[in-house]
């Protein structure tokens, strides 16, 4: 079986033509800011590092999945290009928090926030379909509410705490 190697998403000058971007209105938005200055932490995996560090100021490991910083482009990736586009000079640190094992995705996760958090971070993003079950979510809700406390943005999708701002995803009514 052959393997597919997707297209690179990034595309240089994507706001002047009409674009996903365009239509949410990014273009006017960078009258404002390009993230100059702005440290983000996508929390997730395959970020393409080896293909695309160019995308990154650097990438840590929190669970040595093979998949994680260096493996094929796939959603960690993807959310480094829609960062790239929103905000082009931003610094973006790939970190890698991905298991198929709850628990330990759980533990990664409280702990990859926490790193975060003592390096700089100003802004955290995570695109999951579900965090972690009841009896898991109070290590990452602790290390949720540091990161607020220290003013890091969170930015996860699919997570309802009352200071992430984007709790249910992009539409209200699919709370997971």
């Amino acid at each position: 079986m052959q393997r597919v190697t997707p297209n690179p998403l990034h595309f240089e000058n994507a706001n002047s033509r009409p674009t996903y971007f365009t239509v949410h209105k990014v273009a006017k938005a960078h009258e404002c800011s390009i993230g100059e200055g702005i440290r983000a932490g996508i929390l997730y995996h395959c970020f393409a590092m080896s293909r695309h560090s160019q995308f990154y100021e650097s990438g840590k490991d929190f669970v040595s999945t093979p998949e994680g910083l260096l493996g094929d482009e796939g959603h960690g990736y993807w959310m480094a290009s829609v960062i790239r586009e929103v905000a082009p000079r931003c610094r973006i640190w790939a970190l890698n928090v991905a298991s198929h094992d709850s628990k330990t995705f759980a533990q990664a996760l409280a702990y990859a926030i926490d790193w975060a958090k003592d390096n700089g971070i100003n802004v955290l993003t995570c695109s999951h379909e579900k965090y972690v079950y009841d009896a898991l979510r109070a290590e990452v809700d602790a290390s949720v509410e540091r990161a607020i406390n220290e003013g890091i943005v969170v930015c996860f999708l699919h997570y309802d705490h009352e200071c992430n701002i984007i709790p249910y995803g992009c539409f209200p009514y699919t709370n997971l």
